[in-house]
């Protein structure tokens, strides 16, 4: 177990599937609408962590496996892993829920939820008594978006734009468990 109460971290090979969860965006309108991390690109409330995407306010480039990149240290020094990101002793990564009770918490303040795959070092998050838990990984590759109740995301058509902009699918939930999508990923998957 690391300093964080985590399982300890397992590195998925070359070989092996990614591994699945939900995760939740905001939308930032301009030319072309893009997804944007919850946690990142507000003035008003800086990180405690900083995770580094290929644009570093948190908008998320399309059709993209993003690497992460931790920068902990003191006026954005990066901080010195001996091994790759993420580090059981750090929070950083791109971190994601196997769970969709934990998105509950999230989704008025960031309408788009999806699906992503985690790979390269993933570390698990131990599950609780609410949840069954998610992970940290060092890539992430958005894998599909959910087309849920209007009442609780952007409307379909913004969804169908991201999803375009994305290349990945638009589809209606079916499970509230990552690992139910499994066939999906793999085969290409129906659209809503």
């Amino acid at each position: 177990m690391s300093s964080l109460g985590e399982l300890d971290p397992i590195t998925v090979p070359d070989v092996a599937e990614p591994v699945l969860g939900f995760r939740v965006w905001r939308v930032v309108e301009g030319r072309e609408p893009t997804l944007w991390s919850v946690t990142r690109g507000e003035a008003k409330k800086p990180p405690r962590t900083r995770l580094m995407l290929s644009n570093p306010d948190g908008a998320w480039p399309p059709a993209q496996t993003l690497e992460a990149t931790c920068e902990l240290g003191p006026l954005g020094k990066v901080k010195d892993h001996d091994e790759q990101v993420p580090d059981p002793d750090c929070a950083c990564g791109f971190y994601a829920t196997l769970d969709l009770r934990v998105i509950a918490a999230y989704i008025r303040g960031a309408p788009v939820l999806g699906l992503v795959q985690g790979s390269g070092r993933v570390i698990p998050g131990a599950p609780s008594s609410t949840s069954l838990g998610g992970f940290r990984a060092q890539r992430i590759t958005i894998a599909a978006l959910f087309d849920i109740a209007a009442d609780f995301t952007v409307p379909r058509r913004q969804l169908r734009k991201l999803a375009d902009r994305y290349q990945v699918r638009l589809v209606r939930p079916t499970s509230d468990t990552a690992e139910d999508y499994r066939e999906l990923v793999r085969s290409g998957g129906s659209t809503a």
